[in-house]
Protein backbone atom coordinates (compact mmCIF):
# COMPACT_ATOMS: atom_id res chain seq x y z
CA UNK A 1 0.00 0.00 0.00
CA UNK A 2 2.74 2.27 0.74
CA UNK A 3 3.82 2.79 -2.72
CA UNK A 4 0.72 3.71 -3.81
CA UNK A 5 0.28 6.18 -1.24
CA UNK A 6 3.47 7.76 -1.72
CA UNK A 7 2.50 8.55 -5.23
CA UNK A 8 -1.20 9.72 -4.04
CA UNK A 9 0.42 11.88 -1.23
CA UNK A 10 2.79 13.99 -3.23
CA UNK A 11 0.03 15.56 -5.44
CA UNK A 12 -0.80 19.02 -5.71
CA UNK A 13 -3.26 20.16 -3.12
CA UNK A 14 -7.27 19.37 -4.40
CA UNK A 15 -5.52 16.61 -6.69
CA UNK A 16 -5.86 14.36 -4.31
CA UNK A 17 -8.05 10.51 -4.82
CA UNK A 18 -9.95 8.69 -1.96
CA UNK A 19 -8.11 6.03 -1.30
CA UNK A 20 -10.03 3.26 -3.05
CA UNK A 21 -9.54 5.03 -6.38
CA UNK A 22 -6.01 6.09 -5.30
CA UNK A 23 -5.39 1.55 -4.91
CA UNK A 24 -7.51 0.98 -8.54
CA UNK A 25 -5.81 3.23 -10.22
CA UNK A 26 -2.18 2.40 -9.39
CA UNK A 27 -3.08 -1.48 -10.00
CA UNK A 28 -2.85 -2.09 -6.13
CA UNK A 29 -3.44 -6.33 -5.75
CA UNK A 30 -6.94 -7.43 -4.78
CA UNK A 31 -6.38 -8.52 -1.06
CA UNK A 32 -5.37 -5.00 -0.70
CA UNK A 33 -8.64 -3.72 -2.40
CA UNK A 34 -10.80 -5.76 -0.10
CA UNK A 35 -8.92 -4.95 3.02
CA UNK A 36 -9.46 -1.36 1.89
CA UNK A 37 -13.01 -1.90 1.36
CA UNK A 38 -13.65 -4.05 4.27
CA UNK A 39 -12.12 -1.41 6.79
CA UNK A 40 -13.33 1.75 5.08
CA UNK A 41 -17.04 0.86 4.04
CA UNK A 42 -17.52 4.21 2.92
CA UNK A 43 -14.64 4.17 0.12
CA UNK A 44 -16.90 2.30 -2.17
CA UNK A 45 -19.53 5.43 -2.38
CA UNK A 46 -17.12 7.82 -2.02
CA UNK A 47 -16.81 10.62 -5.22
CA UNK A 48 -13.46 11.65 -6.18
CA UNK A 49 -12.61 15.21 -7.22
CA UNK A 50 -13.78 14.18 -10.88
CA UNK A 51 -17.41 13.44 -9.75
CA UNK A 52 -16.25 9.28 -10.15
CA UNK A 53 -16.77 6.68 -7.77
CA UNK A 54 -14.52 3.67 -7.40
CA UNK A 55 -16.73 1.86 -9.81
CA UNK A 56 -16.13 4.16 -12.35
CA UNK A 57 -12.28 4.36 -11.87
CA UNK A 58 -12.48 0.86 -11.90
CA UNK A 59 -14.44 -0.04 -15.48
CA UNK A 60 -12.22 2.89 -16.84
CA UNK A 61 -8.94 0.91 -15.88
CA UNK A 62 -10.11 -2.56 -17.17
CA UNK A 63 -9.86 -3.58 -13.79
CA UNK A 64 -9.77 -7.78 -14.17
CA UNK A 65 -13.02 -9.13 -12.24
CA UNK A 66 -10.34 -11.44 -10.45
CA UNK A 67 -8.17 -8.41 -9.88
CA UNK A 68 -10.57 -6.37 -7.88
CA UNK A 69 -13.85 -5.73 -9.88
CA UNK A 70 -15.77 -8.37 -7.88
CA UNK A 71 -15.03 -7.06 -4.43
CA UNK A 72 -16.18 -3.45 -6.06
CA UNK A 73 -18.93 -4.27 -7.63
CA UNK A 74 -20.42 -6.50 -4.79
CA UNK A 75 -19.73 -3.97 -2.59
CA UNK A 76 -21.17 -1.04 -4.29
CA UNK A 77 -24.38 -3.29 -4.81
CA UNK A 78 -24.74 -3.96 -0.91
CA UNK A 79 -24.43 -0.40 -0.53
CA UNK A 80 -26.42 1.16 -2.96
CA UNK A 81 -29.74 -0.11 -4.47
CA UNK A 82 -30.07 -2.33 -7.68
CA UNK A 83 -30.77 0.53 -10.07
CA UNK A 84 -28.38 2.64 -9.12
CA UNK A 85 -25.67 0.09 -9.37
CA UNK A 86 -27.12 -0.87 -13.13
CA UNK A 87 -26.99 2.60 -14.54
CA UNK A 88 -23.49 3.75 -13.47
CA UNK A 89 -22.32 -0.14 -14.81
CA UNK A 90 -24.30 0.98 -17.97
CA UNK A 91 -22.62 4.46 -18.53
CA UNK A 92 -19.21 2.88 -18.06
CA UNK A 93 -19.28 -0.07 -20.37
CA UNK A 94 -18.80 -2.75 -17.59
CA UNK A 95 -17.93 -5.91 -19.76
CA UNK A 96 -20.27 -8.45 -19.11
CA UNK A 97 -18.03 -10.91 -17.73
CA UNK A 98 -16.64 -8.60 -15.70
CA UNK A 99 -19.81 -8.09 -13.36
CA UNK A 100 -22.39 -6.59 -15.63
CA UNK A 101 -24.10 -10.18 -15.78
CA UNK A 102 -24.04 -10.31 -11.77
CA UNK A 103 -25.34 -6.45 -12.09
CA UNK A 104 -27.91 -7.58 -14.73
CA UNK A 105 -29.08 -10.74 -12.31
CA UNK A 106 -30.01 -8.20 -9.67
CA UNK A 107 -32.21 -5.86 -11.23
CA UNK A 108 -35.32 -7.18 -12.23
CA UNK A 109 -37.35 -6.83 -16.05
CA UNK A 110 -38.90 -3.07 -15.15
CA UNK A 111 -35.36 -1.96 -14.95
CA UNK A 112 -34.64 -3.59 -17.80
CA UNK A 113 -37.24 -2.75 -19.76
CA UNK A 114 -37.14 1.30 -18.74
CA UNK A 115 -36.65 4.06 -20.53
CA UNK A 116 -34.46 6.65 -18.71
CA UNK A 117 -36.62 9.77 -17.78
CA UNK A 118 -33.81 11.96 -19.30
CA UNK A 119 -32.56 10.79 -22.10
CA UNK A 120 -35.64 8.34 -23.43
CA UNK A 121 -32.90 5.94 -23.86
CA UNK A 122 -33.52 1.95 -23.00
CA UNK A 123 -30.64 0.48 -20.58
CA UNK A 124 -29.27 -1.61 -24.15
CA UNK A 125 -28.76 1.94 -25.46
CA UNK A 126 -27.47 3.56 -22.90
CA UNK A 127 -24.49 0.58 -22.73
CA UNK A 128 -24.30 1.54 -26.24
CA UNK A 129 -23.46 5.10 -26.15
CA UNK A 130 -22.42 5.26 -22.39
CA UNK A 131 -21.40 8.54 -20.80
CA UNK A 132 -18.67 9.68 -22.55
CA UNK A 133 -16.27 9.12 -25.58
CA UNK A 134 -13.10 7.97 -23.67
CA UNK A 135 -15.35 4.84 -22.46
CA UNK A 136 -15.48 1.44 -24.21
CA UNK A 137 -18.21 0.20 -24.44
CA UNK A 138 -19.21 -3.73 -24.41
CA UNK A 139 -20.88 -5.59 -27.32
CA UNK A 140 -21.49 -8.90 -25.14
CA UNK A 141 -23.59 -6.28 -22.29
CA UNK A 142 -25.71 -4.80 -24.79
CA UNK A 143 -26.30 -8.44 -26.64
CA UNK A 144 -27.24 -9.99 -23.36
CA UNK A 145 -29.30 -6.77 -22.35
CA UNK A 146 -30.99 -6.98 -25.69
CA UNK A 147 -31.49 -10.90 -25.55
CA UNK A 148 -33.43 -9.97 -22.11
CA UNK A 149 -35.67 -8.16 -23.76
CA UNK A 150 -35.79 -8.39 -27.47
CA UNK A 151 -39.14 -6.47 -28.23
CA UNK A 152 -37.32 -3.10 -26.96
CA UNK A 153 -35.12 -3.64 -30.90
CA UNK A 154 -37.76 -3.27 -33.58
CA UNK A 155 -38.56 -1.60 -37.37
CA UNK A 156 -39.88 1.94 -36.73
CA UNK A 157 -41.93 2.87 -39.84
CA UNK A 158 -41.33 6.49 -40.55
CA UNK A 159 -44.84 6.66 -42.20
CA UNK A 160 -46.43 5.25 -39.53
CA UNK A 161 -47.90 8.00 -37.14
CA UNK A 162 -49.14 5.44 -34.85
CA UNK A 163 -47.54 5.35 -31.36
CA UNK A 164 -45.46 2.13 -30.70
CA UNK A 165 -46.44 0.93 -27.82
CA UNK A 166 -43.88 -0.49 -24.74
CA UNK A 167 -43.59 -4.10 -24.18
CA UNK A 168 -45.28 -5.56 -20.76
Amino acid sequence: VLPAMERVMVLPHGQHLPILQALIINGTLPHIIKSTVNRFEGSVNTIDSAGQLPIDVATQHNLAWNNGMKIIVEAFLSKQQSSTVFTVSLKNGLQWENGMRIVVERVGMNDIQRQDEATGLYPFMIAGVGQDKKYSHDLGSIFHLIKKSPLLVRRYDRNDDDEVKQPS
